[in-house]
């Protein structure tokens, strides 16, 4: 789906143009041209919600996920109470493993989705997600690495924390009761 022009200047036939000049160039595989064009556009009317989401589109598509995070970053700037941009932050960012980020985006993409159900549960399916890769990657570290382990039986919200992760508050519960169960020493050794 396309991003519709919903502010600033342009016209929704210019902004057709714009979007068929930038399949253009991207269908040559210059995503730096289809860039430039959407910042050239964006010069008139920096805060264009819909150019931004295209830029966002532009740099996604052609994988520079850095750029793409600058673009979705000015995107939810200049529209903070658009779920879409936090969703699409929120993507971006767990793509370039800021966990932590990402828990915050999905959080307020679910905050912000009002009457859009379908965004608020892939929000929310997004986060459940989220968590559970980070808890068995928790449980991973936890097997392999004594010095983590100890300081997950000491200091667990330090110890999440000092290593990035960012569960939501139910899997941080659950992790911390499953934790709590462990023997506190060292781990036997498995069976052969």
């Amino acid at each position: 789906m396309q991003p519709q022009p919903k502010a600033g200047k342009e016209t929704l036939s210019s902004f057709r143009h714009l979007v068929d000049a930038v399949e253009a160039q991207i269908a040559g595989g210059h995503y730096d041209r289809a860039a430039g064009l959407c910042e050239r556009e964006l010069e008139a009317s920096p805060a264009s919600v819909s150019v931004l989401e295209l830029l966002t589109s532009v740099w996604e598509r052609g994988g520079r996920m850095e750029r793409a995070r600058e673009a979705a970053v000015r995107w939810a700037t200049a529209a903070p109470l658009d779920p879409r941009a936090h969703y699409r932050l929120a993507l971006i960012e767990q793509r370039l493993q800021s966990y932590d980020w990402a828990v915050y985006r999905f959080r307020l993409a679910i905050a912000h989705a009002g009457a859009d159900h379908a965004l608020r549960v892939a929000a929310q399916d997004a986060l459940h997600s989220l968590d559970a890769f980070q808890s068995r990657q928790v449980l991973a570290m936890r097997d392999v690495d004594p010095t983590f382990r100890a300081r997950l039986l000491a200091d667990p919200e330090r110890a999440l924390s000092e290593r990035g992760f960012a569960l939501s508050e139910e899997a941080r519960r659950a992790l911390l009761s499953g934790l709590r169960r462990l023997p506190r020493g060292p781990r036997p050794p498995r069976p052969s």
